[in-house]
């Protein structure tokens, strides 16, 4: 051909190619140089509570210039939040075309049992066109819906005013800073209670707490929050810790920590418990035989082991209140102890 030929063919195709060129994203769209979609990630029915993960998903034939933006939808009786600004970059081919995909994700937790509308949202991105540069802009998501129920299973073992939660799981520990077989009025024990659930956020776990025990009165630190969310792993924690002051002896029982929850993956209503915990509080000996061993120079060591053991102490220290001398005082050691 010609290069008269050429120019002319150019020539007439050019206006047409003009016409056709992209200059904002809905041509890319109506062009299928661009594809949007959004969709509910969720394989089974949703519970109550249980996070429901939102999935945005934006392919080009070309590639992406900049990061891809999105504001999050308001929905009534559910949270909704972004677990991370980051999205997944990846490359497919399709019908001969390699694309550039991009997609990011957002959460949403429901807490009724109804039927939820995401509403369409803003999405701004900006595409480079070879050729013809840059075309930024904002396009609108079609609107998804999904359901969420309570399980009837929950519904048959619970009554309406009970708490549960919904999770992959769910554990909660304690841990004493003393021995609780070791402590004497005027003592102060941390205990520190944490929970952590996989596909909750820190600030729904709930606070635990107990009635005010008679000379056992305690106080709550501010408790500690922890999301973490990494490789796909959706941890929560509360960390809440407690101080117990021992006013008084005698015996007490903190009461038993149990939370129901819901086993996203197995399906079923699950507990996670501590036990109640007895703890004792004795005064073995008093302020003014301590100071008269201190005096003396000698070694006060006192074995708390049984109720039997502390009679005998007793027995002892009004022995030495009378001034005896005892030849075996039982754990004190052996000598004249009358000051």
């Amino acid at each position: 051909m010609s290069k008269a030929k050429l120019l002319a063919l150019f020539l007439l195709l050019l206006p047409y190619s003009l016409a056709h060129a992209a200059t904002t994203i809905d041509d890319l769209i109506r062009q299928n140089e661009l594809q949007v979609s959004i969709e509910v990630v969720n394989d089974r029915p949703v519970i109550v509570g249980q996070e429901v993960t939102i999935k945005l998903r934006i392919a080009t034939s070309t590639w992406f210039k900049g990061s891809v933006t999105f504001t999050l939808p308001e929905i009534d009786n559910a949270i909704v939040i972004q677990r991370s600004n980051f999205g997944l970059n990846s490359s497919e081919h399709l019908n001969g075309k390699r694309w550039t995909v991009h997609e990011k994700e957002f959460s949403i937790f429901p807490q009724q049992a109804t039927n939820y509308m995401v509403p369409e949202f803003e999405v701004s991105m900006k595409i480079h066109v070879i050729g013809q540069g840059d075309i930024e802009g904002i396009i609108l998501t079609n609107p998804i819906v999904f359901s969420a129920l309570v399980p009837k299973q929950l519904q048959n073992s619970l009554d309406e005013n009970s708490q549960w939660w919904a999770a992959n799981h769910l554990a909660i520990k304690q841990a004493w800073d003393k021995d609780l077989t070791q402590l004497l009025p005027g003592d102060a024990v941390t205990r520190t209670i944490t929970i952590e659930a996989d596909g909750l956020l820190a600030m729904m776990l709930p606070e635990i707490n107990h009635n005010t025990i008679h000379g056992l009165p305690h106080y709550l630190s501010t408790p500690e929050l922890i999301d973490n969310n990494n490789r796909g792993n959706k941890l929560a924690t509360r960390i809440q810790k407690f101080t117990y002051i021992v006013e008084q002896q005698g015996k007490v029982v903190i009461p038993k920590i149990k939370l129901a929850w819901w086993d996203n993956n197995a399906q079923t209503l699950k507990h996670a418990q501590l036990d109640s915990q007895p703890i004792a509080r004795f005064q073995i000996i008093s302020a003014t035989f301590m100071e008269r061993c201190r005096r003396g120079g000698q070694l006060l060591k006192v074995v708390r082991s049984s109720r039997q053991r502390n009679k005998q102490y007793y027995h002892e220290l009004s022995a030495v209140d009378r001034g005896q001398k005892i030849s075996d005082f039982g754990s004190f050691g052996t000598g004249n102890f009358g000051f």
